[in-house]
C-alpha cells in the first residue's frame, strides 16, 4: 500500500515583511539619486557643448519638467496598475535617460535623458511612498512617511557629492559618472521585479487625476503655503543648478568636489533639520524657517561680492536651516488643513508649486545673466526670494487655521 503523505505546502512567493519595505526604499533612493548627480557637471556640460547660462539652466528644468508631467497627468497611476509596475517604470525610464547620457553627442540627447530622469523621479515619488505604506509590516503610515522623506533628502545631499566626487576625479566624467549609476540601477531593478505582484483586483476604488485641486474652503491658506513653497524651492533649485558656475565665475573656485559638497552641505542641513524638529507648530515653523532661509540667502550673496568662502558655507547652514524648516512647516501646515478625501489632491498640488519654485526662478537667473551679469542675477534673485518669503509670512501669520 502506498505511504499517504500531505501535501507539501506551497512556496510562499510573496517577500519576507522587512524585505519588501526595504527594497523599495532602496529604489526610492536610486532614482532620486539622479536629481542632484549632475548639479556639479552642469557647467562642465555648458563648456563641452559651448552652450551659455540660459541653455544650462534650462537643462536643469527640463527635469523637473518631466516631475509635473507625471504628477499632473499619472499622479494616480499606481492605484490603478500597481506599485511594483510603476516603480519598475522609474528604475527602466532611469535607465533609459542615463543611457542616453552615456552616449550624448548633442545638446538634444542631454536634454531628453534629464526630461526621462525627471519622468522617472516623478513615478518613484507617488509609487514609491505609496508602496511603503502598503510593505511596512504593521502598515505604520508614520514610519512610511519617514522613510520616504529620508530617503529622498539623503539620495539628494549624496547625489550632489558624489557627482562631485566623481567628477572631479574621473576621467571622461560627463560619460562615467552615468556609467556609475547605471551599475547601482540594475541590480535595484531585478530588486523590484522580485517584488510580489500586486496588480489591483478589477472594481477596486482609486483616486483619479480629477483629485489633483484645492477646496475652495482652504484656498487662500494654500496660496500663502504655496508661495512659500516656490520661494523654499527656488533656493534647492539654485543650488542644484548654478553651484558649480557661481563657485567659479564668483569665487574663483573651479572644484567639482567642492562644488557637490557645497550642495551636499544645503541639502544635508536641510534633511536634518526636517528629522530633528518634526514636533514644531507647522506655522511657527513655516514663518521662522522663511524668515531664516531669506537671511541665508543674503549672506550668500554677501559671500559672492566680496568674495568669501567661509561666508558662503555659513550662509548655505543657514539656508540649509531655513529650507528644511520651511519645508516641513508648510507641508505640515496644508496635510492637516486639508480634507480627508482631498488630501491626496491638495499635497499634490503644493509638491507641483514646490517644483515650478525649482525651476522658474533658476531659469530668470540663467537667461538674465549674459544681460546684467551673473552677480546681479544672483542678487535679484535674492530679492525676489526675500520678497515673496516676507509675503508668504505675513499671510501666514494672519491666516488662523
Amino acid at each position: 500500500m502506498a505511504e499517504l503523505t500531505s501535501p507539501r505546502p506551497p512556496v510562499p512567493t510573496r517577500a519576507p515583511p522587512w524585505s519588501g519595505f526595504f527594497t523599495v526604499a532602496c529604489a526610492l533612493f536610486a532614482v532620486i539619486l539622479s536629481s542632484t548627480l549632475p548639479t556639479a557637471l552642469y557647467s562642465s556640460y555648458a563648456a563641452r557643448y559651448r552652450f551659455g547660462s540660459g541653455t544650462l539652466t534650462l537643462l536643469f528644468a527640463v527635469f523637473v519638467a518631466g516631475i509635473l508631467v507625471v504628477l499632473t497627468a499619472f499622479g494616480s497611476l499606481s492605484d490603478r496598475v500597481g506599485r511594483r509596475v510603476v516603480l519598475l517604470g522609474a528604475t527602466t525610464t532611469a535607465l533609459a535617460g542615463s543611457i542616453l547620457l552615456c552616449v550624448a553627442n548633442d545638446v538634444a540627447l542631454l536634454f531628453l535623458g534629464r526630461f526621462l530622469h525627471g519622468v522617472a523621479a516623478g513615478l518613484a515619488f507617488g509609487a514609491g511612498t505609496a508602496a511603503l505604506v502598503d510593505l511596512h509590516p504593521r502598515r505604520d503610515r508614520d514610519q512610511a512617511a519617514l522613510t520616504s522623506t529620508v530617503a529622498n533628502v539623503a539620495a539628494q545631499a549624496t547625489g550632489a557629492i558624489l557627482g562631485g566626487v566623481l567628477g572631479q576625479w574621473l576621467p571622461f566624467r560627463l560619460r562615467l559618472v552615468w556609467l556609475v549609476y547605471v551599475a547601482l540601477l540594475i541590480p535595484v531593478t531585478v530588486l523590484i521585479w522580485r517584488l510580489p505582484d500586486d496588480t489591483p483586483v478589477p472594481g477596486r476604488h482609486h483616486t483619479g487625476p480629477g483629485t489633483l485641486g484645492v477646496p475652495a474652503e482652504m484656498r487662500t491658506l494654500f496660496l500663502a503655503n504655496a508661495l512659500g513653497a516656490f520661494a523654499m524651492s527656488a533656493v534647492l533649485g539654485l543650488y542644484s543648478c548654478l553651484t558649480s558656475t557661481f563657485l567659479s565665475k564668483l569665487l574663483d573656485l573651479s572644484s567639482l568636489a567642492l562644488a557637490g559638497a557645497v550642495s551636499f552641505l544645503l541639502m544635508s542641513v536641510s534633511g536634518l533639520t526636517q528629522l530633528a524638529l518634526r514636533s514644531l507648530n507647522p506655522r511657527a515653523a513655516a514663518v521662522t524657517g522663511l524668515v531664516t532661509l531669506t537671511t541665508g540667502m543674503i549672506a550668500v550673496t554677501t559671500a559672492a561680492t566680496i568674495p568669501s568662502l567661509p561666508l558662503l558655507l555659513g550662509g548655505t547652514v543657514v539656508a540649509g536651516f531655513g529650507q528644511g524648516l520651511a519645508f516641513m512647516g508648510l507641508l505640515d501646515a496644508v496635510s492637516r488643513a486639508s480634507p480627508d478625501h482631498r488630501r491626496a489632491g491638495v499635497i499634490s498640488a503644493f509638491y507641483i508649486a514646490a517644483w515650478l519654485g525649482a525651476a522658474l526662478p533658476v531659469l530668470g537667473v540663467g537667461y538674465l545673466a549674459p544681460a546684467i551679469g551673473l552677480l546681479n542675477s544672483v542678487k535679484a534673485f535674492t530679492a525676489v526670494i526675500a520678497l515673496l518669503s516676507l509675503l508668504a509670512a505675513i499671510a501666514l501669520l494672519r491666516k488662523t487655521t
